[in-house]
Parts: C-alpha cells; sequence; structure tokens
C-alpha cells in the first residue's frame, strides 16, 4: 500500500476510534533538525522514531523525544541482547517489510499496520511530560498531533 493510502487508512482508524488530531501539512522533512525547521515544536512533543534489529532478528521501534540521546550499548543491554552483538538500524528493506514505511517516515502509527505483529515498541518515558505528541503519518510531508492519553488508545 502506498504511503498515501496507509495515511488514509490510519486516520479512519483513528476517527473509528473517536480519536481527534491535527494534521500539519509541510515541506519534506526527513530527520528531526529538518522538522523542526518545518513545524518547530511549540504545539506538542516532538518524536524521533528508529527502527532496530538484533542478530536474531527481532525488531524494534523506538520512539524518543527529539532530544534524547539513542545509545546503542545501553538499549541493547536493557533488552538482554549480548554486547558482543548489540542492536543495530535496520535495513530499509526490513522497515518497509514489518512497518511499510521507508527512512525519514517512521512513525508508531506503523504499529496498526498487520505486517508490524512482531515488532517491540520502545517508549521514551518523556513522552509523558507532554500532553501531545507529533508524528508522521506514514509520510514525511506532514505531522499529526495526537493526545498522549489517545496514543495509548491506539498502541
Amino acid at each position: 500500500m502506498d504511503p498515501a493510502a496507509l495515511r488514509e487508512k490510519l486516520f479512519s482508524q483513528l476517527k473509528g476510534l473517536g480519536i481527534e488530531t491535527e494534521t500539519i501539512e509541510h515541506a519534506e522533512a526527513p530527520t528531526v533538525e529538518e522538522h523542526t525547521k518545518q513545524v518547530g515544536d511549540t504545539k506538542g512533543g516532538q518524536a524521533k522514531n528508529l527502527c532496530f534489529k538484533d542478530k536474531k532478528g527481532n525488531l524494534y521501534l523506538m520512539s524518543t523525544m527529539k532530544d534524547t540521546t539513542v545509545d546503542l550499548k545501553k538499549i541493547s543491554a536493557r533488552l538482554g541482547v549480548p554486547a558482543s552483538a548489540p542492536v543495530r538500524m535496520a535495513t530499509p528493506e526490513k522497515m518497509f517489510e514489518a512497518l511499510q514505511v521507508t527512512p525519514g517516515s517512521v512513525t508508531p502509527f506503523a504499529l496498526l499496520s498487520e505486517s508490524s505483529a512482531k515488532v517491540r515498541l520502545l517508549l521514551d518515558a518523556k513522552f509523558l511530560e507532554h500532553e501531545k505528541l507529533m508524528f508522521h503519518p506514514f509520510m514525511n510531508t506532514a505531522t499529526t498531533l495526537i493526545k498522549r492519553a489517545d496514543l495509548d488508545k491506539v498502541l
């Protein structure tokens, strides 16, 4: 399914759950830095989303606040992954296969896809500090704001 169709399916699913969102259209923003230039972070907590895999092929989607430092060795240790083979970034092909997203468009909304059933979500505790959070809706030319409590209902 193409990103625009996935986006419309997402919005339909959210509406079906009674979840209100706000979506901001903008120029392509594949990095946190570019997203900050396009949207800023005054409307909600700006997320950084990364997809990792371990040596066994397990996939992890990590959603953190934009300023959270991501240390792969520490993440590996917390997941019980041996230091000799720490988690590493998933290939674009693996990401697309499991989450139906490409680099620069990674989003926890992708966990609504059937193909994501085996992906483990890791959420930053700093999300609790924000009433609203910002994520791409399957494409990095838009940002969707969702209440933190509503994100809990979705995931």
